[in-house]
């Protein structure tokens, strides 16, 4: 009788509320759809606007491009690196993560990143981009870090926007 009535005057937590809170923070990560829809809007509204300033106003049209390709990639990746660790040291959030409600945020304190982590997940990202099986990982965790977050020690949390 005395375990009902620390209960009801709570004094004595029951293990089931426990739990609730740790399927809360299992349920924070962001959906691997939701990332990869903030990708996708990244892509069109970043990356797009870049890659059409590098061919036709740097470089002068798609056949010098085609000729000095790794300098017309160039020429593409370093703003985005830019744009994409400025978005993330500040907000935690590129336009489409903010789009979809998610942000990326050190997996330990969940603060923001700092500039040299940030750095080190878009150069994974971009590694991951050109691996199979980096596209892969997040379909196979229960958490859904892809392994850009994995290897940075970050973590994509569901953040809703006030």
């Amino acid at each position: 009788m005395s375990r009902w009535r620390d209960t009801k005057k709570s004094k004595y937590q029951s293990k089931e509320i426990d739990l609730t809170i740790v399927n809360d923070e299992e349920n924070n990560y962001a959906r691997v759809l939701d990332k990869t829809k903030a990708y996708v809007t990244d892509s069109f509204m970043i990356v797009m606007p870049l890659m059409y300033l590098a061919i036709y106003a740097i470089m002068g049209g798609r056949e010098s491009f085609e000729q000095n390709m790794m300098l017309g990639w160039l020429f593409i990746l370093v703003p985005y690196l830019i744009i994409v660790v400025l978005f993330t040291i500040i907000k935690g959030q590129t336009p489409g993560y903010k789009a979809y409600e998610i942000k990326v945020v050190d997996n330990r304190t969940h603060n923001n990143l700092d500039i040299f982590t940030a750095i080190l997940r878009f150069v994974l990202y971009i590694l991951t981009l050109i691996t199979i099986l980096g596209i892969f990982i997040p379909l196979f965790r229960k958490d859904g870090k892809t392994l850009q977050d994995i290897l940075a020690s970050t973590a994509v949390i569901k953040y809703p926007n006030n």
